[in-house]
Formats: C-alpha cells, structure tokens, sequence
C-alpha cells in the first residue's frame, strides 16, 4: 500500500502583516494578489489544460494487464509556499518511500532550488515489489519561495512490467509548463511489449485517474485560493490585471492563444509593488 509518511504541509504559508507600529511594507498586498494568483491559474493549467481526452482505450489496456485483486491507491496535495530547502526535504522523505527514482529526485530539487520557474512533471517508477508508481509534480518557483502541486498513484500488474517516460521538451505548450512524454510499457514474463498507440493509451488513462484524484483531494485548499485570490485581485499591477482580463474574455482558447508570455511568470514575483 502506497503510504505517505510526512505530515500534511498545507499551512505552511507565512505571511507578514502590517504590525500596529507603522511598520509597513508597500510591496506586500501586491506580491500576495500575484502570489495567490499565480497559484490558482498554475492549478488550473496542472488539472485541465494538462487532462487528457478520451481515455476509453487506455481503460480497456489497463483493466487486461491490470493486478485483479489489487486497488489502487495514491495521495495527493498542495504544499504552499516553503523555503526550498524544507520543500528538499520533502522530496527526500518521497524519494526514500520510492515514489519515484534518485534521477528524478534530483531533477525535481534541481527546479526547486534554481532559477524562478513554473513547471510540470510527469514520473513513473517501478518498486522492487513490481509494484508501479506514477506521478504528476507541479512546481511554482518564486526567488526564495517554492509550492508544490503533486499526485502519486500505485498500480499493480499481473506481471512486473518495464515501464520509461521520456520527456519531449521540443513540444511543450502553455508556456513551456506542459510538455509531451513518450511512455513505454512492456511485461517481459508475458512475451508482451505495449505498441506506441497502446503505450500513449495507457499514459492517458494512468494521467486522467491521478488527475482525477488530484482534484477530488484538493477542493477545499483550491477553493481557499480562489477566495484569496479573489480578495486581492484589486492590488495587481494593471498591466497583469489587463492581460488577465483578455484571458478571461476568451474562454474557447487557451491563455498561451491569447497572451504570448505568462502574466504571472514567475520571474517577475520579486519585481511586484517595486
């Protein structure tokens, strides 16, 4: 059974308030209205610009090579705004329950402790049990500030399969946040290699029932965003305001249709209320 030993770091967001002395900084409402924000839109490109379509295929594949006495099981949630070096640690608690390989390990500590990025991440990893863990990692890197949006899901076959993501980064879209990956899936005891239109099949479909989850996990911290964000939509800068604006006046196109940079890059975090 898939189990999650580090506590739930939902409330790890800290902000400063005015103090009753005056001390006051002038940057801090602005830097919230984009921090909550970029958060909430972040959410919405993880779960719906990034969800696949029909995944009828990918159900049939899964249900024949599926464990039948076996139940899937995962976890998933948010964790908002902590130092890089506690998120780390949060990676290194995931990577020591073989969530997903030391390779990948690093890759995700390499965007949590690098430059300003927003990202997603796709990883799959087979357990010594034959056991198969597959995972989205979303990844919002302010200067000095990371949250980290994440789904893992166990699965199990009736053999031990080989399975590989390939990241594609030549086509990624929305930005550069969503990228295609190329999934492998074979079961070599079975004499059975799943062809190309199979192995995207079954991508689909394992990305689809983590993304499900993902969203049914997290209603109430989304919809503490969408309060927040709410509340302090009046202290963006206007130019943010206005492109966001076109954004939502065009909901039959995608944002990255409508605006050739993200509003809420998160390079330009520190920048706000300057």
């Amino acid at each position: 059974m898939l189990r999650f030993l580090f506590p739930l770091l939902f409330l790890g967001i800290v902000y400063a308030f005015p103090s009753d002395d005056g001390d006051f900084d002038n940057n801090i409402f602005p830097q919230r209205a984009f921090g909550f924000k970029a958060l909430l839109d972040f959410n919405n490109i993880f779960t719906k610009f990034n969800y696949p379509s029909d995944t009828s295929a990918g159900k049939t594949l899964y249900d024949d090579h599926k464990q039948s006495d076996f139940e899937s099981n995962g976890k998933a949630t948010i964790i908002l705004q902590l130092e890089p070096s506690k998120v780390s640690e949060v990676l290194d608690l995931m990577a020591r329950q073989a969530l997903f390989s030391s390779s990948t390990e690093n890759e995700l500590k390499s965007l949590v402790n690098g430059s300003p990025c927003k990202t997603i991440r796709e990883t799959v990893f087979v357990r010594d049990n034959g056991k198969v863990v597959y995972g989205l990692v979303g990844v919002v890197n302010f200067p000095k500030i990371v949250s980290l949006f994440y789904v893992f899901q166990e699965h199990a076959f009736s053999s031990t399969p080989e399975v590989s993501l390939e990241l594609q980064e030549s086509n990624c879209r929305m930005w550069g946040f969503i990228c295609p990956y190329k999934f492998t899936f074979s079961q070599p005891d079975q004499s059975y290699e799943a062809t190309g239109d199979e192995a995207e099949d079954l991508h689909k479909y394992l990305k689809q029932r983590a993304l499900d989850q993902f969203k049914n996990d997290n209603t109430r911290y989304v919809d503490y965003l969408e309060n927040e964000s709410f509340r302090f939509r009046r202290f963006l800068p206007d130019d943010v305001r206005q492109d966001l604006d076109k954004i939502e006046a065009s909901p039959d196109k995608q944002p990255d249709e409508v605006c050739s940079q993200d509003p809420l890059r998160a390079e330009r975090y520190e920048s706000i209320g300057k």
